[in-house]
């Protein structure tokens, strides 16, 4: 399984109510025919050591593999996804692909 971790930094403009109430289950509804299993989202709310959070959202999507996570991305749908980002933030979020 690959895990694409979709990581928000903190001190960008973010609209959490677009976010939740749009994005997150439009990537829910087109990606799951390329093999999403699963998706989580986690709100960032500080760091063992008080200072502040590098990140105020970490969103993990969870494919059943390589292949099924590079057809998502290079279909009209993944696109759409990709797209749909600066609809609620300012920036560009640090994706990272990790086995699980």
């Amino acid at each position: 399984m690959i895990a694409i971790t979709v990581a928000y930094q903190a001190g960008n403009k973010m609209n959490t109510d677009y976010y939740y109430g749009s994005h997150v289950q439009m990537v829910e509804n087109t990606l799951t025919e390329y093999g999403l299993k699963a998706s989580e989202v986690r709100k960032i709310v500080g760091t063992p050591t008080g200072d502040p959070a590098p990140y105020q959202i970490i969103t993990t999507l969870y494919f059943e593999s390589m292949q099924a996570y590079s057809s998502a991305m290079a279909s009209d749908a993944g696109r759409h996804v990709l797209g749909d980002i600066k609809n609620f933030f300012d920036g560009m979020p640090d994706i990272m692909i990790g086995e699980v």
